[in-house]
């Protein structure tokens, strides 16, 4: 593999990683049940919807961030998808 590559994951990575981080943080901080970030992701609809009604509670609205969740998840996977192709 060319840097290219290497840094179009590594920057998949990061896009990746950000949102889900602060999902995370945000839910271990009012829940205690919230397993660890990589197991998180395995059932990770589940904890957006958590996400949205703990931000309606606290916000009276849902988060933009669990909607973006999607278009970041989409944007790494053609990131590393564009890496492979370079």
């Amino acid at each position: 593999m060319n840097q290219v590559s290497v840094l179009l994951i590594i920057a998949a990575s990061g896009v990746y990683l950000t949102p889900t981080i602060r999902v995370h943080n945000k839910l271990k901080k009012y829940d205690d049940k919230t397993p660890g970030l990589f197991m998180m992701h395995l059932k990770m609809n589940t904890y957006l919807k958590k996400y949205n009604r703990l931000s309606i509670i606290q916000h009276g609205k849902k988060s933009r961030l669990s909607k973006l969740w999607y278009f970041y998840l989409f944007c790494s996977i053609s990131l590393i998808a564009l890496s492979f192709v370079i």
